[in-house]
This record gives C-alpha cells, structure tokens and sequence, in this order.
C-alpha cells in the first residue's frame, strides 16, 4: 500500500509542488502524474522533475484534457489520443510507472451511443493493454464520469461485470461512487481481487467536486473500514481539486490522518 497525491490539481507553472510532499515524507508519499501535455511547457517542467519523482511510488492518470477513447480508430480524435498517450508511455517508463488510469470516456454519452461507444473504447483499451506490455506497466480502468454531466458510460451493475470480465485491475474513484450514487461497500467487495488502487476524495451527492476527503456526503470512515477489511494492500490517492492547489498544510492534515489510521491497524494486528 502506498500514500500518493494526485497531480491534477496542478498546471505546469505550480506542477513542481508536488515535490513538496516527496521531500516532506521523505519518499513515503508518491504521485499519480496527471499529465498536461496539452500545454507547451509541461514536458520541459515533468523533466526537470523525474529524478526526484522516480524515488517514490509512481502511477500516471492517463492525459484527459484532447483524450476521447470512444473516437473512431483513424479519426483525429483518435491519432491526438494515442499521441498524448506515447507521451506519458516515453516518462512513465523512466519513472517505473506500475501502472496507467484508463477512462473508457471523457464525453457525453447519448443513450442510443451508448453501446458503439463502449465497444470501441473497449477496443483501445485493448490496443492500450498491448503498447504498454513492453515497458511492465499495466492499465487500471477507472470508473468515470458522472450522471451530472452525462458522462457516465457504464453503471454501478455494468462496470462490476466489465470489470469482473476484464483482466485489467481497478482503480476505484470514491468520489464518483457517491456522485453517481452507486453502494460503495457493494462495489469494493465485488471487485476487491481486482482494486489495485483508490482516488479518494469527496462530494455532496451531485458533482464531482474533489473535495477533501471529509468534505461532503460520501462516509469516509465507513470507506475506510471496507477498505482495510476488504482490500488493505490498495494505494490510496489523494485527488482533490485545484482549488487545493495552494494549501498544502490542509492535504498534509489529511495524509498524516491516513498515515495514522494504517500505523493503528498495524498496531491492533501486532
């Protein structure tokens, strides 16, 4: 099990802060790497960053922003997502990346698409299973996307069974779990040989509001019990939004809370 904190609340002009949390834990906090490398200058400031960064437990978010997995194979759409992807896949294997984030789709879902759309994405997850292969990295498919924006692909019953079908692990978003109203107990458990990771974070029940993780509706306590009882050895990711992007000494209140929480279950299993 690791500790990381997401890149996403970051741009490339504050993107360096994340070392801040590197230096603070002395290597015990990873990162997931949110990659921008829509803007121009992102590649040059992740650079700068991978000898620090490859010290410490590693994932990348696949790129979001001009990332469309439901595209056509051949259209631009689909040429600019696979670009974007070769981009992360050139650090992701310098750092020793364990493994990417998949969404199926970052786009509205009408109904009447809703079956070409998960067929294709499921064939570029495919495609994306096999660039990865060579390097050691495996994919993790997130559940994605919120009822609120129409973005949601699959629901809580459906993506259990792709997932349950699929040989890709899970990482479980939280937060998008109690937006979308899915049982989250009901999910970690039927996926608990499959969760290999969680973004947590926290909402009031609408949108996907990346709030600290006691900010909002979703019962953090209640997830931690599931989680320790059903899948302890899942990294733990603390994704919260940009507004967060400036106040560290909140998100490390929140890092030593999980910190302790994993030191007193050890302590009860001695």
């Amino acid at each position: 099990m690791s500790i990381l904190v997401s890149t996403s609340m970051y741009n490339s002009k504050n993107f360096k802060n994340i070392l801040h949390f590197v230096e603070k834990y002395n290597g015990k906090v990873g990162a997931e790497i949110f990659p921008r490398f829509d803007e121009p200058e992102f590649e040059s400031v992740l650079k700068e960053c991978v000898p620090a960064l490859k010290q410490v437990p590693i994932s990348f978010h696949e790129p979001y922003f001009e990332v469309e997995h439901t595209a056509d194979l051949y259209t631009g759409e689909y040429k600019k997502t696979m670009r974007r992807l070769s981009s992360m896949i050139k650090y992701g294997s310098v750092m020793g990346c364990e493994y990417i984030v998949y969404h199926h789709n970052n786009c509205a879902v009408p109904e009447y698409k809703k079956a070409e759309f998960l067929k294709i994405s499921q064939d570029n997850l495919h495609e994306v299973t096999q660039l990865l292969l060579p390097y050691g990295i495996s994919v993790a498919v997130e559940n994605a996307g919120t009822i609120a924006k129409n973005t949601m692909l699959l629901n809580e019953k459906e993506f259990i069974a792709l997932c349950r079908e699929s040989v890709c692990n899970v990482v479980l978003d939280i937060g998008h779990v109690n937006a979308n109203g899915w049982n989250l107990r009901n999910v970690i458990y039927a996926l608990k040989d499959k969760i290999i990771s969680y973004h947590i974070h926290n909402n009031f029940g609408n949108n996907d509001e990346h709030n600290r993780i006691f900010e909002g509706t979703l019962d953090f306590n209640e997830f931690i019990e599931s989680y320790l009882e059903l899948t302890p050895n899942a990294n733990l990711v603390l994704e919260y939004d940009e507004s967060l992007a400036d106040k560290e000494s909140e998100i490390c209140q929140d890092i030593d809370y999980l910190f302790e929480i994993f030191q007193n279950a050890n302590k009860a299993l001695a």
